[in-house]
């Protein structure tokens, strides 16, 4: 779907960084492949890259979280889990399909001053059935409040 994607005039980040300037202000994001099944030098290369702003990371997966975090990003938004796609009751996935960053599975979390979020999104994978994982399409607002200090995050109700 790259290329009609494109044609549509969508800016697809494959391991590649942007820069928004507004004013005085910086938002630096960052896409990056599936490192769970496609993790190259070139990820790290990315993540190495300066910059400096108020950084995002999108990744297909939150297994390189660890990574973004020691890197200064401040919020991380990944899918790839399907929120367990197959769970027992009360939630608890059977596979998450991670390697790293198992706890991360699903919903909001925080990784030391990170904040991230893995979201179930609606479809599936392997299996074309959820079980227990109910589908969701998020919306996330960005708000400039000039606090940058750590702040306890609550899951959000289910």
């Amino acid at each position: 779907m790259v290329e009609q994607l494109e044609e549509m005039g969508v800016t697809l980040l494959a391991n590649e960084t942007i820069t928004l300037q507004k004013q005085k202000d910086t938002l630096v994001i960052t896409g990056i492949d599936d490192p769970h099944y496609y993790f190259t030098p070139q990820v790290i290369s990315t993540l190495n890259e300066p910059n400096e702003g108020f950084k995002i990371i999108l990744v297909h997966t939150p297994e390189i979280y660890d990574m973004a975090a020691d890197k200064g990003y401040r919020l991380y938004l990944c899918g790839h889990t399907h929120g367990g796609q197959i769970c027992l009751p009360g939630g608890v996935p059977i596979i998450t399909h991670l390697n790293f960053g198992k706890e991360y599975y699903r919903g909001l979390w925080r990784y030391n001053e990170m904040l991230g979020y893995t979201n179930s999104g609606c479809g599936s994978v392997g299996i074309p059935v959820r079980f227990n994982s109910p589908g969701e399409i998020a919306i996330i607002r960005l708000k400039k409040t000039g606090y940058h200090r750590s702040r306890t995050v609550k899951k959000l109700p289910r």
